[in-house]
């Protein structure tokens, strides 16, 4: 017959075994949040970007991206997609793509490397933010 105290042991070793995986949850789930969050917010913008008067298809590239980084102003995003905007003007289509790479330290030399691709196709801003292949040449 098991005595109360053996019991408790077992309990003990349990109880550490979550707090163990709770210390490693915890800042897991924090960074990857974040992450995310934040391109949550840049989606949003670059609908709203798409929605603006006058329309970005009818600017050059320049002004598509001096517009496109007060939008992201507006929205308080700075950092990695604020300097991750490209412009891709061809003769029929206009893309801005928001593509780039956030990586957070989770503890001693581990790192989570979180990728994330976002495209606004100006002639359809409805359909914003998933990647699409565009016709650009590739580069020699």
């Amino acid at each position: 017959m098991k005595t109360q105290r053996h019991q408790r042991g077992f309990l003990t070793a349990k109880n550490a075994l979550l707090f163990l995986l709770l210390f490693l949850f915890i800042p897991f789930a924090v960074k990857v949040g974040t992450a995310y969050s934040e391109n949550t917010f840049v989606e949003a913008a670059l609908k709203n970007a798409g929605a603006l008067e006058p329309p970005l298809i009818e600017m050059t590239k320049s002004q598509i991206k001096s517009k496109i980084n007060s939008v992201f102003g507006l929205n308080n995003i700075r950092g990695a997609p604020v300097d991750a905007i490209e412009v891709v003007k061809n003769r029929d289509d206009v893309f801005v793509n928001v593509n780039y790479e956030v990586r957070e330290n989770l503890f001693f030399n581990i790192d989570l490397v979180m990728t994330f691709e976002n495209q606004l196709d100006l002639d359809k801003p409805e359909l914003c933010c998933e990647p699409k292949k565009s016709k650009q040449k590739p580069k020699e």
